[in-house]
């Protein structure tokens, strides 16, 4: 949400990823569902690529290394990942550790704006021992419930990876 403070445009994150709760279905590839009238979950990378197929430049070299990147993660056993369509053409890309169905992190097209959301309590839950490694690419932030990464380092994605790696070790 943006919000004007002081003559100034200030974002609020909030996750808007949808809710993979174990009822609902899930599609194979290429598949997707409705969640309601708040947006439109499907496998793999299709849908957020077809997001970014306008995108040039330095925006759309960041995000095709988001995605391949998101696609390295996803090959780990106990990893799946999903587009999610939001509101206002907003686009997630969801990698997620099963069967959980948690991410570490949300990878964000918000209007050709890439960054990524960090997700403290599932790193504490699945993957403890890679969160000073992570926080020491971001410094000074920490991790937090919702914090947003937009400088987006090779040594952050790395870092992130081993997390996954740790996670799908468990």
């Amino acid at each position: 949400m943006f919000y004007e403070v002081n003559n100034a445009r200030i974002a609020l994150p909030q996750r808007v990823s949808p809710d993979l709760d174990a009822a609902m279905p899930v599609l194979s590839s290429g598949g997707a569902r409705s969640s309601g009238s708040k947006g439109t979950l499907s496998d793999g990378t299709g849908a957020f690529r077809a997001s970014i197929a306008e995108t040039t430049g330095e925006i759309r070299a960041m995000f095709d290394d988001l995605i391949q990147w998101a696609e390295r993660v996803a090959k780990l056993p106990g990893v799946r990942l999903f587009t999610y369509k939001g509101v206002a053409e907003r686009y997630t890309l969801l990698p997620r550790i099963m069967p959980d169905k948690a991410g570490l992190v949300t990878i964000w097209n918000d209007k050709q704006k890439p960054y990524i959301s960090v997700w403290r309590s599932v790193f504490e839950r699945h993957a403890p021992d890679s969160i000073d490694a992570v926080e020491a690419t971001i410094a000074p932030l920490k991790l937090a419930q919702g914090n947003t990464i937009h400088e987006i380092t090779p040594g952050f994605l790395e870092a992130v990876m081993a997390t996954y790696q740790e996670a799908d070790r468990q």
